[in-house]
């Protein structure tokens, strides 16, 4: 199981070298990242109000399309194995923003409290949850667009000419 190497589980993908039981495999390992993103979002922009029911919208929106333009990525309806391969690509991909997203929150969360101070700004809080909505919004459009970019390569790699 490649976690962190796109480029050879792309090149698996293309070989046709995984078979169901990885597909399964790699599926797991999705719902788990997905667990841990959101709830490390929660964690470290934990805030109840109406922005967290918006930046769910526009998460929603971001998700909806973006898995969209990773089935027109991979050939749309005469594209082969497309949930299969979103599913296995997904998880380096999500390994990789699970990472990104723990160095920037936990630098954010320690670190911004030093410069948000309110010498500085009139609503410190405010900024930091604007800060932590930019940034999640940032890594779902991320999360879409190199599976899309992947899903692309490989369907062009595996793709017959006509």
């Amino acid at each position: 199981m490649h976690i962190w190497n796109t480029r050879k589980l792309r090149d698996d993908l293309v070989h046709d070298r995984l078979d169901e039981t990885d597909g399964l495999k790699y599926m797991l390992a999705a719902a788990l990242l997905w667990v841990i993103l959101n709830y490390s979002a929660l964690w470290f922009g934990g805030y109840r109000h109406w922005t967290l029911l918006f930046e769910a919208g526009l998460t929603l929106a971001i998700s909806l399309v973006g898995t969209h333009e990773a089935f027109l990525a991979n050939g749309a309806a005469s594209g082969r194995d497309f949930v299969r391969r979103y599913c296995v690509i997904a998880v380096p991909i999500g390994f990789k923003v699970l990472a990104l997203n723990l160095l920037v929150a936990t630098l954010m969360y320690f670190g911004l409290p030093h410069v948000l101070t309110s010498g500085s700004f009139r609503d410190p809080a405010f900024v930091y949850r604007l800060l932590v909505f930019a940034t999640s919004l940032g890594y779902t459009i991320l999360y879409y667009m190199r599976i899309a970019h992947h899903l692309r390569k490989v369907a062009a790699a595996t793709s017959t000419p006509a």
